[in-house]
């Protein structure tokens, strides 16, 4: 299901729920379930998160992978996603962690771009997740803190 999501990541809402619609037909293939599930139930039946978080976990590797100094990313990226002690020198608990988010006024004018919204969601990360020491387990990791997240927010719904 996560196939090309980096590409279909940023289309309009109606191609996105086009995508959910299908994956929610295939879980109710798959579990011989009635229509009338709701999507929640089956993706935590299944372990499987909706298209929006694995395309979350593949953009947030892209990210792992330029903080991480030990994978070389290519030269727009780095220059695209900055940290903290990239633009400045004074050393804090989490300069070498975080990323500088561009300012901007509307969410609708500079929010949905690839730097506001990486330096974003990377920051929102547990730091746990964060300074894991391979691509592998902070894959893994970040897959089950938004599995837990999902049947979390089922439960509280009950």
């Amino acid at each position: 299901m996560a196939y090309g999501s980096m590409v279909w990541d940023n289309c309009s809402s109606d191609c996105v729920q086009s995508i959910l619609k299908l994956q929610k037909k295939a879980a109710l293939i798959i579990l011989e379930a009635d229509r009338t599930t709701p999507s929640i139930t089956l993706l935590n039946t299944l372990n499987w998160l909706p298209f929006t978080r694995q395309s979350q976990i593949k953009w947030n590797t892209l990210v792992y992978k330029r903080v991480n100094t030990s994978v070389n990313t290519p030269n727009y990226i780095d220059r695209l996603l900055l940290q903290n002690s990239d633009i400045h020198q004074r050393e804090t608990r989490y300069s070498n962690t975080n990323l500088v988010c561009p300012r901007f006024t509307r969410k609708t004018e500079g929010g949905h771009t690839f730097t506001a919204r990486s330096s974003i969601e990377w920051n929102s990360i547990d730091m746990d997740i964060r300074k894991k020491t391979s691509v592998a387990s902070f894959k893994s990791n970040l897959y089950k803190s938004f599995l837990e997240k999902q049947k979390a927010t089922m439960i509280m719904s009950l």
